[in-house]
């Protein structure tokens, strides 16, 4: 199992590498072009999602979740808010894990790691969900909704 981190090179995440001896099972892969990216992220076994918890989180959805959720790839989302539409929306996509704490965090990877071997892969079985969540599918709606917008406005002027 390997660890890939995308994005500039932190100094305490190079430490903490370091200093835990991880640096055969994380790799720091930098910053990448987009489609570099998102390529080398439809190759990965699973995605995470790191983030602060906070009950004002309750009502959003990370957009992490949503792009990585259309990649057919679990999601391991950690710290996610109980009962928020974070969780909703991994619940709906049938291929994401949540993590509340620490011992969490173990019992997915080793699902993970229990399905790979099992299975040959961690790929989500139905992916054909993950599509109403898609960067393409989130255009359609912003076109529809500025295209009805316009037609609004226009119709509100020709009086």
């Amino acid at each position: 199992m390997e660890l890939h981190f995308f994005g500039p090179m932190d100094k305490t995440l190079a430490e903490s590498i370091d200093t835990l001896s991880l640096g055969d099972f994380v790799l720091v892969r930098g910053v990448l072009p987009r489609d570099a990216l998102w390529r080398s992220l439809a190759e990965m076994d699973a995605l995470l999602v790191i983030r602060w918890q906070s009950h004002l989180d309750a009502p959003f959805i990370p957009g992490k979740v949503l792009e990585y959720a259309s990649f057919g790839v679990p999601v391991i989302l950690v710290n996610a808010v109980p009962n928020g539409e974070a969780e909703k929306a991994l619940e709906e996509i049938g291929c994401g894990l949540l993590c509340f704490d620490e011992a969490d965090i173990i019992d997915a990877l080793t699902t993970l790691l229990r399905h790979k071997r099992e299975r040959g892969t961690v790929r989500c079985a139905d992916t054909s969900r993950s599509g109403r969540f898609s960067a393409e599918r989130f255009v359609e709606t912003y076109e529809e909704i500025i295209a009805e917008a316009v037609t609004t406005r226009v119709e509100g002027n020709a009086d």
